[in-house]
């Protein structure tokens, strides 16, 4: 028995992309192009002729070659994409890139993209280090403090009197506190920047160029949006 041989063949090629030539049956290009003409025509203003009756050839030049056959492929894909996709249980993540090979009869060279292969190695462990808070830090706020309010001395009356507290003992344990959670935080944005640094060290990904356009073009319409929703113009930004 021999093996089945595959109706669209394809080729796996680096960085998770897949390579399908297709080759459209001439009767089913000429029923896509009917269809683009066909909606095309509706549209059409030709002097001379009521709308929709313009003669195809006019409805043909109006529309010009090159995007009658971009249309026409954007008839004839999804067709034969999901044919693709079923035949051989592709996981296509965006939309394929197309590259026209012939027009007659008419030839394609399709690339599709998977998910990326992932490696990730080993995270090494983020040391935590040891938050104190030192009398002289403390005393670093004191003598802040009372160089702003122009005092010579921390006493308990000016800790009621101008800074709301109840003595010079309750007021340094307040700043102790407040430098210890600071500290903390400083210490825990720290580990992070560290976790993520070696998150992107330990995570290697071949991408395909044709991930990075469609994430560009994505970026790029979605600022284009953003501008549109603010009545922004881009050359006004």
């Amino acid at each position: 028995m021999h093996p089945k041989t595959a109706t669209y063949p394809i080729k796996h090629l680096t960085q998770s992309r897949i390579e399908c030539p297709v080759t459209f049956d001439l009767q089913e290009v000429k029923n896509a192009e009917d269809t683009v003409l066909a909606h095309y025509r509706k549209h059409v203003s030709v002097k001379g002729f009521r709308p929709g009756h313009a003669p195809l050839e006019i409805v043909k030049a109006d529309i010009g070659l090159q995007r009658l056959l971009d249309e026409t492929i954007r008839i004839l894909l999804p067709r034969i994409l999901s044919d693709i996709i079923q035949e051989h249980q592709l996981k296509p993540i965006i939309p394929p890139s197309i590259s026209i090979n012939a027009t007659a009869p008419l030839s394609v060279t399709l690339i599709l993209v998977e998910h990326p292969k992932i490696q990730v190695k080993r995270i090494p462990a983020i040391d935590k280090k040891e938050i104190t808070v030192r009398d002289e830090d403390v005393q670093r706020i004191v003598d802040y403090t009372l160089k702003q309010y122009n005092q010579s001395e921390l006493t308990d009356t000016f800790v009621k009197e101008k800074l709301g507290g109840t003595s010079v003992a309750s007021f340094k344990e307040e700043v102790r506190k407040n430098l210890l959670s600071y500290e903390e935080q400083r210490e825990t944005r720290r580990r992070e920047h560290t976790l993520l640094d070696a998150i992107r060290d330990a995570v290697q990904a071949d991408l395909a160029p044709e991930l990075l356009v469609e994430e560009e073009r994505t970026l790029t319409e979605e600022f284009l949006d953003d501008l549109k929703r603010a009545n922004v113009l881009l050359d006004d930004w």
